[in-house]
């Protein structure tokens, strides 16, 4: 059973109380539209869900010249029933070539960007706006203002030239006026300040629901590649552009492997969607889609309930490969006539996700030492989480025992710190976006040392334990002595 919580919730109220610090102002826009037609979501009941207006949105720290974003990732929407976020670069940028605005309609879309640039700056504005238009909205916001610029044309070249300009609002309506504000309501702003709305980094731990979307963004498309974020899921990339070149005939290869980009982008949206509990005309979104086998895969896989959405966002993404120690208590002792076993141990990989793990026993007897599963069968593949056994004969005698660990081609965090995150705008309603980490590829390697008493040989279970880190940091475990070994 999903554990949701009330995650939108939480976030309204961030949206509320926190300020906007200079050093954490982001910018976000939706640059275009993505087409998912040729796949159908399905409902908890196996209904269709419709298709609903999909962008890409773009994140950024930083604008060119020209007031366009540069160096921009991706970003996905947290909170379907927001509207994607708009500023004046956005509005005057979807104006087709040639296509004069009417002047009046102009400058009321200023006034527009100016009266949310004040409700990010004012809480007092923000908290009168949200306590008489609630969540959520319809139509507006629409306004009736005046200036001392003359005309409308004359407010036009004031506003280009770079001028602050001052308006004074007599009303604001959303789907009703709201009658809480003192008017006349005096705003300056310039050019430059409305441009982009301000976006700011949030955290909000604890959540299984934030959990299950963080994990979606750091195992999908862009964190990681198509290729890669298919591979993840069990699915092929070369069968989905197959898939895509029978849905669009006579595409180049590069446009359809264009659209599949879109597509994944659309999975992923839906699966975040999913992840927050999103409902689509009163429907839930379900566990399938259409239209694709290998989207469905990936959508299947992304949308999994798993143990680590508890606490995903609190765990320790260092880079490195380990190994974890039996629990304290719950240590495995065997001992037959031939061999002796102990356990369990654990791989322990901090790092976004890896193809096999190689463990191996570095010893120059290492044919005599097996790594073996609970049953006593010798382990051949190994991923993260992978619990193992160490079983040597008691012949031997062995008082010692060397393992690595390495992972080619890692995929870890760059930095290690760099993780997804939550951007949210103060203006309440406008679409909080959910951004990946950057990573890159690396080889992890780590190694274990079990050291047995001499004294008394492999049969006594007093261990001692030396895990170097890849980062070359050493930690010391060890396990207890156990008096009346468990035996299974």
């Amino acid at each position: 059973m999903k554990k949701y919580f009330k995650l939108l919730t939480v976030l309204f109220l961030l949206m509320i109380t926190v300020n906007v610090n200079a050093e954490d102002n982001y910018y976000v826009e939706k640059t275009r539209d993505v087409d998912y037609s040729k796949i159908t979501f399905k409902d908890t009941e196996g209904n269709d869900i419709a298709h609903s207006s999909l962008g890409v949105l773009e994140f950024s720290t930083t604008v060119d010249a020209n007031n366009n974003l540069t160096n921009t990732k991706y970003s996905y929407c947290l909170d379907k029933h927001m509207k994607y976020p708009m500023g004046y670069h956005a509005y005057i940028s979807e104006v087709p070539d040639g296509v004069t605005i009417d002047p009046d309609t102009h400058a009321e879309q200023i006034v527009m960007f100016g009266f949310y640039r004040e409700l990010i700056n004012n809480e007092t504005l923000r908290n009168q706006v949200k306590n008489e238009v609630g969540d959520s909205f319809q139509n507006g916001p629409t306004f009736e203002f005046n200036h001392t610029y003359g005309t409308s044309n004359d407010f036009l070249t004031a506003f280009n030239t770079g001028n602050e300009i001052t308006v004074n609002i007599t009303k604001v309506a959303y789907d009703n006026e709201v009658n809480n504000i003192t008017y006349p309501l005096v705003i300056k702003f310039k050019k430059s300040d409305v441009m982009y709305l301000d976006y700011s980094v949030t955290s909000l731990g604890g959540n299984y629901n934030y959990n299950h979307a963080l994990w979606i963004l750091e195992h999908s498309y862009p964190t990681l590649t198509v290729e890669k974020a298919l591979e993840e899921a069990g699915a092929s990339y070369t069968t989905l552009l197959t898939e895509m070149e029978t849905l669009y005939t006579g595409k180049t290869a590069d446009e359809v492997k264009k659209i599949a980009d879109d597509y994944i982008f659309a999975v992923v949206q839906h699966s975040i969607w999913k992840a927050a509990d999103a409902s689509f005309n009163g429907k839930k979104l379900g566990d399938t889609l259409t239209g694709s086998t290998e989207l469905n895969k990936l959508y299947q896989w992304l949308n999994q309930d798993r143990e680590i959405y508890t606490n995903y966002d609190s765990l320790s993404y260092d880079n490195t490969i380990g190994f974890i120690k039996p629990a304290t208590g719950k240590e495995v002792f065997s001992s037959t006539n031939d061999t002796i076993k102990y356990g369990p141990y654990a791989i322990d990989a901090k790092v976004v996700s890896t193809a096999n793990i190689t463990v191996e026993v570095t010893d120059s007897y290492k044919d005599k030492v097996k790594l073996v599963d609970k049953l006593g069968n010798e382990i051949t593949s190994f991923e993260n989480g992978t619990e193992f056994y160490i079983s040597v004969p008691k012949k031997e005698k062995i008082s010692e025992v060397n393992i690595k660990a390495s992972a080619e081609n890692a995929l870890v965090f760059e930095p290690s710190s760099n993780r997804g995150k939550i951007y949210y705008s103060i203006y309440p309603y406008f679409q909080n976006v959910v951004v990946g980490g950057q990573v890159s590829t690396t080889n992890v390697v780590g190694t274990i040392k079990l050291q047995y008493n001499p004294a008394t040989g492999a049969e006594n279970v007093a261990i001692l334990f030396v895990v170097t880190l890849v980062s070359f940091a050493v930690g010391y475990m060890v396990l207890n002595y156990k008096n009346k070994p468990v035996t299974f």
